[in-house]
C-alpha cells in the first residue's frame, strides 16, 4: 500500500508545488493555449488512471495475503485439533494399560510360556500393550530351573569372551569397538538363545547410551567418521592393508553401498534410542520381557509409541511397597524383577563359571548404566 499511495498522489500533483505557482502566475498575463491545456488535462487523467490502476493492485494483493493468512491460521488451528485428539488417545490407551495392574504379577508360567513361544501373531499395537501390561504388572519369582528344562544348554566360550571384552570396554570405552563385537555377535550366536538376547539387549543399551554422549558441536564430523570406520570394518575384504589415501578412493568407489549402510545404521540408532527410553522408564522389567529388542523397536513401531512410554511414565500410579517422592509402580515391582532377572539367567547358564561371568556383568551394568528405576 505504501507504493501504491505515493503513484496515487504523483497522478493528482504530476509537477513540484513551486512549478505550479509559476504557472498560475504565467496564466495570469498570458492567455491559455487550448491544445496545452488540453494535453495537460489528458495527462493529469492518465495520471490518476495509472495510480487508481496500482492502488487496485496493492488491494488486490493485501486481500490475497489475507486470505492466505486466514487459511494458514484454519490449518494450524486444524493440526492443533488433530494433535490434542491423538495425545487424548494415546492416554486413554495408557490408562487402560494401567488397569491391568489389577491383574497381579505376571506368573513364571506365563513368562516362561512367552520366553519360549515370542512370535506371536498379533497387530503392532496389540504386542505394545500386552509387553507394556506385563511391566506394568511385574513379575513374580519362581522355581527356574524345574521350568527352564530343556531350554538350558551347554556353557558357550563365546559368550564368557563376549562378557569379558564387554567389562574391558567399560573400563576403557572404545565404542567402535563394542559396536563391532556386539554386531559381530549376534551373528554368530551360540548358547541359550534367551539368555543371549537379555545379554545382547545390555549391550545395546550401552552402545546407545556412549552414542548418546557424542552431541553438540563435533559430533556430526565423529559421527560421520565412525559411521565410515564401521562401515570398512564391516568390508575387511575391500578395505584391509589399505593406506589411508587409497581408503578415500574406494570410499568413492562404494558412495552407493556406503549411503545404504548409513541408512540402516540410522534405523538400527532409532530403534536402540527407543530401548534405551523403555530401560530408563520402566527398568529390569525391559530386561526380561523378551518384546524389548532392538530390532521389535525400529519401523515396526507406530508413531505414538514413545508417547505412550512417556504417559505411563508420567500417569503410572504411586508406589505402595517402595514409598518415597517421585517413586511409581515400576519402583515396587523393580526389586522382585531383578530377583527374576537372575533367577532366570542363572538357570540358563551352562556352568559356573558362566554364571559368574553373566551375574557380574548384569551387577556392573545395574552400578554403571542405572535405569530411573532404582529399587
Amino acid at each position: 500500500m505504501t507504493h501504491g499511495s505515493a503513484l496515487w498522489g504523483g497522478g493528482k500533483d504530476v509537477l513540484p508545488r513551486a512549478a505550479v505557482q509559476v504557472d498560475e502566475e504565467e496564466n495570469e498575463e498570458e492567455e491559455e493555449d487550448p491544445q496545452q491545456a488540453g494535453s495537460q488535462q489528458a495527462g493529469s487523467q492518465a495520471g490518476s488512471q495509472a495510480g487508481s490502476q496500482v492502488g487496485s493492485q496493492a488491494e488486490s494483493q493485501q486481500v490475497g495475503s489475507q486470505e492466505e493468512d486466514q487459511e494458514t491460521a484454519e490449518e494450524k488451528e486444524l493440526q492443533a485439533r488433530k494433535k490434542a485428539a491423538a495425545q487424548l488417545k494415546v492416554v486413554k490407551r495408557a490408562q487402560v494399560l494401567i488397569g491391568r495392574i489389577a491383574e497381579g504379577r505376571v506368573s513364571p508360567s506365563e513368562l516362561f510360556e512367552r520366553i519360549s513361544h515370542p512370535n506371536l501373531s498379533l497387530k503392532a499395537t496389540e504386542q505394545e500393550d500386552l509387553a507394556l501390561g506385563w511391566i506394568l504388572r511385574g513379575f513374580e519369582d519362581g522355581a527356574w530351573s524345574k521350568l527352564v528344562g530343556k531350554q538350558k544348554t551347554n556353557a558357550a566360550p563365546s559368550t564368557v569372551s563376549f562378557l569379558q571384552l564387554s567389562a574391558t570396554l567399560d573400563a576403557r570405552p572404545n565404542l567402535d569397538r563394542r559396536d563391532l563385537n556386539l554386531n559381530n555377535s549376534i551373528g554368530n550366536s551360540e548358547g541359550s538363545r534367551y539368555l543371549l538376547e537379555v545379554i545382547y539387549k545390555v549391550e545395546t543399551i550401552k552402545c546407545a547410551k556412549e552414542w548418546l554422549t557424542h552431541t553438540g558441536p563435533g559430533s556430526g564430523s565423529y559421527k560421520q567418521q565412525f559411521n565410515t570406520r564401521l562401515f570398512q570394518a564391516e568390508n575387511p575384504r575391500t578395505f584391509r592393508n589399505l593406506t589411508d589415501a587409497a581408503k578415500s578412493r574406494k570410499m568413492k568407489e562404494f558412495q552407493e553401498e556406503f549411503k545404504e549402510f548409513k541408512k540402516r545404521r540410522e534405523e538400527l540408532i532409532t530403534a536402540r534410542n527407543r530401548l534405551v527410553s523403555c530401560w530408563d522408564y520402566f527398568g529390569t522389567g525391559v530386561l526380561i520381557h523378551p518384546f524389548f529388542i532392538a530390532p521389535n523397536l525400529g519401523d515396526k513401531r507406530g508413531k505414538t509409541f514413545r508417547s505412550l512410554l512417556e504417559a505411563l511414565s508420567r500417569l503410572a500410579p504411586p508406589a505402595e511397597e517402595v514409598q518415597g517422592a517421585g517413586r511409581t509402580r515400576f519402583h515396587d515391582v523393580e526389586e522382585r524383577n531383578r530377583s527374576v532377572l537372575h533367577g532366570l539367567l542363572k538357570a540358563l547358564c551352562g556352568d559356573d563359571a558362566e554364571r559368574r561371568e553373566v551375574k557380574k556383568y548384569v551387577n556392573n551394568f545395574y552400578a554403571v548404566w542405572p535405569s530411573r528405576i532404582i529399587p
